[in-house]
């Protein structure tokens, strides 16, 4: 007990020492001793103690980082040269003198070369007030930071990593406090080579290298293979056609392209040089099957092409060792083979005999199932010795002589008879017509005055609107449009009540199931759509309207803006500039006004799109209008393409494209590239076979 009372005496007279004994705060050097606001400083020392605050002057320094021999603190605005000062609860310490200087100017972006790259990219920052020292520079884009290459007060060259992605730089500099920031930056799709067509190939042949990232200039894009150079005879932006040297040897692809990336291909054979070494047979008549051996033909039947005395032979199938050809009418001699672009010519020639001929047949058209009379030459006697296709699919002969044949027609599309026989192939110079009538379902609209435009959907009604006959009670109906599963007439004037029947070429006709009915009776139906963005193309739909200027009232603009009546049942507008979400009115001719209810003005969104295409008719060559946004006002920097063909514009805005539509007739979708914004496309669109 004696000694716990002893104990604790000690302990409090330990305790009870005065604070004048207590280990004084040492400041050793601060690093650095100058610097603008902004400035972090490193105060070394012993003994600084948890609580103590930092001032330089009156003005206290925020401090970042608490070690126990290392303080981390900012120089604030304000902050006057002097001595660092400690103060604790014993009193102030005073440390190194740290000099204020003025604060580095606020770096500034002017520019940026290019404006686009892929990443793996150099990108030249301009501008000034940047500091020559690369530490000192501080570079992100999109929040992403980037490698610092070179530095010089108007310059800083940085390479775009990997994983890069479009958006603005921001420059800090050391000693600055306030950042730059680019214009936007647009990160293009990198530079890779994703196939070689064909993947083998003789020296001398030309082989398209597909890919992304490629120069349209030939000069541009620098290939090797196998260390070797190799020439470019044609360039895209995603597609190289290059001609392979005479000494090739197999290995990869290797691309540089200017300005651009570095790619390298996946492995490239080079086949043995091109040779015919024989064929068999050595004779026959037209339409005979033939084998040429040899080797180098590779097995791409689209890089091969074969003549016989000038006369293009059929090519049925292709191996590196063997190409089976079909001998073409009044052909003979020796054989040129051409694989992807080199040529070739057989030692022997070949001798042409008696011919298998398809002479006519009746009757010329006809449902399945209809029977039919080929006459000719060279068949077979035994009906099941005869092969004949049409369109492809096999034929029921019936009966057979050598001079005749007699068939029953399968469900087959239409062309020309093919008919096999004693080793031999014949074709009719004719096509036979598979009859398939037309079919209607459905029309829309149901009535309407004269004028209008009538929708009509169902099947059979083919492409061609010259074989197209549409009539209603018996006055026939211009054709706006058609494909096969559509057509839009106009109704004309004097029209009466009555069926719509259609009738196309030989194929037959049909009559609508219900019955148009021709009225003037004019309605203001609904307004598409409801929400839509500046530059969008509004549709006011009705019946009945008559011809005449159009106006629509918007809420914000203080005139009305000029509609286009596109039919009786249709009227169209642009969403103006300056338009605000409220109420549309419909003007007509005579100045009545009616109410089309609220329209909501939506924001155009970021980069570039096609929202509609509004051609004024669908045939190639026809003007039509790509609405959107993000289009550049000059037309030379909207690059436009349909089905990988590229379409004229003749004139640009930022929210319309005036287009002539190529001749690539079928189904696709509008492309368009704005130099500097992005890409865009389009709603799929039908473009008809020229009449």
């Amino acid at each position: 007990m004696r000694a716990l009372l002893l104990t604790s005496l000690f302990l409090a007279n330990v305790f009870a020492v005065s604070p004048a004994l207590a280990q004084r705060p040492v400041m050793e050097r601060v690093t650095p001793s100058a610097g603008p606001p902004g400035t972090r400083v490193q105060i070394i020392g012993r003994h600084l103690g948890y609580r103590s605050q930092v001032f330089l002057g009156d003005v206290e320094l925020p401090v970042h980082q608490r070690l126990p021999n290392r303080w981390t603190v900012e120089i604030p605005s304000g902050a006057p040269s002097g001595p660092i000062l400690l103060r604790t609860n014993e009193g102030s310490y005073a440390g190194p003198f740290f000099r204020v200087t003025a604060a580095r100017p606020a770096p500034a972006i002017t520019g940026l070369e290019p404006a686009a790259a892929p990443p793996g990219s150099e990108v030249a920052i301009l501008g000034q007030n940047f500091s020559a020292r690369l530490g000192d520079n501080d570079v992100t884009l999109a929040g992403r930071r980037v490698v610092v290459r070179s530095a010089t007060p108007t310059a800083l060259r940085v390479i775009l990593p990997s994983d890069a992605t479009s958006g603005t730089f921001t420059v800090q500099v050391d000693g600055s406090l306030v950042p730059a920031e680019s214009p936007r930056f647009e990160v293009t799709v990198g530079t890779s080579i994703t196939a070689i067509e064909p993947p083998r190939a003789p020296p001398g042949a030309e082989v398209t290298l597909r890919g992304t990232g490629f120069s349209g200039r030939d000069r541009d894009n620098r290939v090797t293979l196998a260390g070797r150079r190799v020439r470019v005879v044609g360039a895209t932006e995603t597609a190289l056609t290059v001609r392979l040297p005479r000494r090739a040897a197999s290995g990869r692809f290797e691309l540089d392209v200017r300005g651009g990336g570095h790619a390298v291909s996946p492995p490239f054979m080079v086949a043995e040089a091109l040779e015919v070494s024989g064929f068999t047979p050595t004779a026959g008549p037209p339409g005979t099957e033939v084998t040429l051996q040899g080797e180098g033909f590779g097995r791409d039947v689209r890089q091969v092409a074969v003549t016989l005395g000038g006369r293009a032979a059929r090519v049925r199938s292709v191996s590196p060792e063997a190409i089976v050809v079909v001998i073409p009418d009044g052909a003979s001699g020796p054989f040129e083979v051409t694989v992807a672009g080199v040529a070739v010519t057989s030692r022997e020639s070949f001798g042409l005999l008696g011919a298998l001929r398809v002479e006519s047949f009746s009757p010329t058209s006809g449902a399945a199932g209809s029977l039919v009379t080929l006459r000719g030459q060279g068949f077979a006697p035994v009906a099941a010795q005869n092969l004949v296709t049409l369109g492809g699919v096999r034929q029921d002969v019936i009966s057979a002589s050598p001079r005749g044949l007699r068939v029953r027609i399968v469900r087959a599309a239409s062309g020309p008879f093919e008919v096999r026989a004693n080793g031999a192939v014949a074709r009719s110079s004719q096509p036979f017509l598979v009859q398939t009538p037309p079919a209607i379902t459905a029309f829309s609209p149901t009535q309407g005055p004269p004028g209008t435009e009538v929708t009509l959907t169902g099947s059979g009604f083919g492409d061609s609107a010259r074989l197209v006959r549409v009539t209603l009670g018996r006055r026939r109906l211009p054709v706006v449009s058609v494909r096969d599963d559509r057509l839009v007439v106009t109704i004309p004037r004097r029209a009466r009540s009555g069926r719509i029947e259609v009738e196309v070429g030989t194929q037959g006709g049909a009559a609508s199931a219900t019955v148009f009915t021709v009225g003037d009776r004019v309605r203001v139906g609904d307004l598409e759509p409801r929400e839509a963005m500046i530059g969008a193309q509004l549709t006011v739909r009705g019946e009945g309207f008559p011809q005449g200027t159009y106006q629509v009232a918007f809420t914000g603009p203080r005139r009305a803006i000029r509609a286009d009546r596109e039919s009786p049942v249709a009227i169209t507008v642009v969403v103006p500039n300056g338009a605000r979400t409220g109420p549309v009115d419909l003007v007509f001719p005579d100045g009545r006004r009616q109410s089309l209810g609220s329209l909501t003005v939506t924001e155009t969104p970021a980069g570039v799109g096609i929202t509609s295409v509004a051609p004024e008719c669908a045939e190639p060559g026809c003007p039509a209008v790509l609405r959107g946004y993000g289009f550049d006002p000059r037309a030379r920097n909207d690059r436009v393409t349909f089905r990988g063909q590229p379409v004229v514009v003749r004139s640009a805005t930022a929210t319309a494209l005036t287009i002539v539509l190529p001749d690539a007739p079928g189904n696709g979708r509008f492309s368009v590239s704005v130099r500097g914004r992005g890409e865009g496309t389009s709603p799929p669109f039908y473009v008809q076979r020229g009449r």
